[in-house]
């Protein structure tokens, strides 16, 4: 029992250090951890991404929080103005059982 709970503790901590990958579709909206997340627009070079309705403009590489969840952009993969997707690392501010 013991290192049951010491694998989850571990399992946790890489989860909130490194966070989730996700891939986003355009237009799709996608639960994470409890948020709406919705790739609005795309463009070759920048994305805008939403959170719960909060939106916000990225470039690759660059990470942001929104609506309680930190975002960063990871990669893009533009083939129209209305066709594409992006893949994003997402880490949420709060846990359960946080104070």
């Amino acid at each position: 029992m013991k290192l049951a709970k010491i694998v989850f503790c571990l399992f946790l901590l890489v989860y909130l250090v490194y966070g989730a990958e996700t891939t986003l579709n355009f237009k799709s909206e996608t639960d994470i951890d409890g948020y709406k997340v919705l790739l609005k627009n795309l463009k070759s070079d920048k994305a805008v991404i939403s959170v719960n309705g909060e939106s916000a403009i990225f470039e690759i590489d660059e990470e942001k929080i929104i609506g309680g969840l930190t975002i960063k952009l990871l990669e893009i993969s533009y083939f129209s103005p209305s066709d594409g997707s992006v893949k994003i690392q997402t880490t949420p501010l709060y846990n359960c059982g946080d104070g």
